[in-house]
């Protein structure tokens, strides 16, 4: 990612992690990353914590109800 870009990355990413929200493990790792860095960037901090309890919570759930996934 180039610099004074991540404003621009996170209206890029954010309607398409949006859109996922119910199924964020088909999401490539780098989208979300990318989207992560970009909110600590432009200093929300909040936002990638919150997106990253979410991932966290949708392993879990597919580690109880799937568990050879």
């Amino acid at each position: 990612m180039q610099d004074g870009k991540n404003r621009d990355a996170v209206r890029y990413y954010e309607p398409f992690i949006r859109r996922q929200m119910d199924d964020l493990l088909e999401i490539t790792a780098i989208v979300l990353a990318n989207l992560c860095v970009s909110y600590i960037m432009v200093s929300q901090n909040a936002d990638a914590e919150e997106l990253m309890k979410c991932v966290e919570k949708e392993e879990d759930r597919i580690a109880i109800e799937e568990p050879e996934r």
